[in-house]
């Protein structure tokens, strides 16, 4: 991906698809607080149940779309 210049930009493509079209900014954003929060209580175990929450819920998003 890194030495073709398309596929380099798929991730921030993905990204922007998600958060602007499809409407996931307000709850990625509070996923992402949630875990920076758990990190800091060194709660390990519920961020990761958080973390693949997180992805398993996009993923299915961006697949429906």
């Amino acid at each position: 991906m890194r030495g073709d210049p398309v596929l380099s930009r798929c991730p921030a493509l993905v990204n922007q698809l998600y958060t602007e079209v499809l409407g996931g900014a307000p709850e990625s954003s509070d996923e992402h607080r949630e875990m920076l929060d758990l990190c800091r209580k060194g709660e390990s175990d519920r961020t990761v149940a958080v973390l693949e929450s997180h992805l398993d819920g996009a993923s299915r998003t961006l697949v429906e779309f």
